[in-house]
């Protein structure tokens, strides 16, 4: 094998590995139906996506949803370079969510604050089984103990958004608009625009879902 070749052989292969796999077998629904919902979640980061499928009420959505996790699985699986606690710990992260059913923008968001020491209770109260959180706090408590503190905070608070367009909030914002009140689209646009930022006063544009 030529040098370019292997070189691109090489390439390849590391491409690869960011890319994971999975089939969905014996699925009695239609194709059209599920291309609706892949179309929904397609391009999206994996936590925003199983956060839209979690709480859809199509039924192809927890089709996904399964099909999601599994291709979640296969990349573990493909990327053994990768500490073999961490490949244990993104799993077990999205499984457990995906199990108590939690919205993943808020639990992202509060994870920002979670130390070895403290800020567990604000998460902890996100789940319905108790017993499965605190096995998975100490195993996420052990990694990040680890790292700095400091430097781990920052960059979680820029890369998990305390505001998202949800679709409560989109429709009262067209329904105020409809009756000439444009003072919440004028707000939802703000804080899209800089969705990291805290915005203290806002809180009912970050609270959960209805």
């Amino acid at each position: 094998m030529g040098a370019r070749k292997r070189l691109a052989s090489v390439n390849r292969k590391e491409f690869e590995k960011t890319i994971a796999f999975a089939k969905l077998n014996n699925c009695p629904t239609s194709p059209r139906k599920m291309r609706l919902v892949a179309d929904m979640v397609r391009g999206k980061r994996v936590d925003l996506a199983l956060n839209m499928l979690r709480f859809s009420t199509k039924e192809a959505a927890e089709r996904l949803e399964k099909l999601l996790l599994s291709a979640l699985s296969n990349w573990q699986a493909k990327n053994e370079a990768v500490r073999i606690e961490d490949q244990e710990l993104i799993v077990n992260t999205f499984r457990l969510l995906a199990n108590n059913k939690v919205d993943y923008t808020i639990f992202w968001r509060r994870l920002c604050s979670f130390t070895a020491q403290s800020g567990h209770e604000a998460v902890r109260e996100l789940f319905f089984d108790g017993e499965s959180f605190n096995a998975w706090a100490l195993q996420y408590s052990e990694r990040i103990a680890t790292v700095d503190i400091g430097l781990q905070a920052n960059l979680m608070l820029k890369n998990n958004p305390r505001f998202v367009l949800r679709n409560h909030l989109g429709e009262e914002s067209i329904r105020a608009a409809k009756l000439k009140d444009f003072s919440k689209v004028d707000t939802l646009l703000q804080l899209l625009q800089s969705p990291f930022e805290e915005h203290p006063g806002h809180d009912s544009f970050a609270a959960f879902p209805p």
